[in-house]
């Protein structure tokens, strides 16, 4: 397919060299651009509710954890850990508990990665896939 483009380029007089040499120039941008942007494009909202997170440990066995969010997007949030730290890249559940001002609330269950590590938390990417729910969730992975 390149080759073809490239004949056709050549049929229209086009220097291909000229034109290989921006698309690198193109390429060198885009990659400095990406490295050095914001990646969330999604707002955060500072947001401080329970988190039941739920992680799976060697031999197949399930730890779990009472945290709080710090901060939340529909793609990912901040948990406060109070010092218990997972590793960058550890598969997690998460359900976090959304009250409502009438005093009733539903818990959102949804998996997710660890993505960030800092001394007071970690943050986490969601999948994309939530699940309401009225009772509290059971938890298992």
């Amino acid at each position: 397919m390149r080759n073809l483009m490239i004949l056709h380029v050549l049929a229209a007089g086009v220097n291909v060299a000229r034109i290989q040499g921006c698309v690198e120039k193109y390429n060198k941008f885009e990659r400095f651009r990406c490295a050095n942007m914001e990646q969330r494009v999604l707002t955060r909202y500072r947001l401080q509710v329970p988190a039941h997170v739920e992680t799976m440990i060697s031999g197949g066995d399930v730890r779990s954890y009472e945290w709080k969010t710090r901060d939340v997007s529909s793609r990912g949030a901040f948990l406060l850990t109070n010092g218990q730290l997972v590793e960058n890249g550890t598969d997690i559940k998460v359900n976090l508990y959304l009250n409502s001002f009438s005093g009733s609330g539903s818990w959102v269950a949804m998996n997710g990665r660890v993505v960030r590590v800092e001394s007071e938390g970690v943050g986490v990417c969601f999948n994309g896939q939530y699940q309401f729910s009225s009772n509290e969730p059971g938890l298992e992975m």
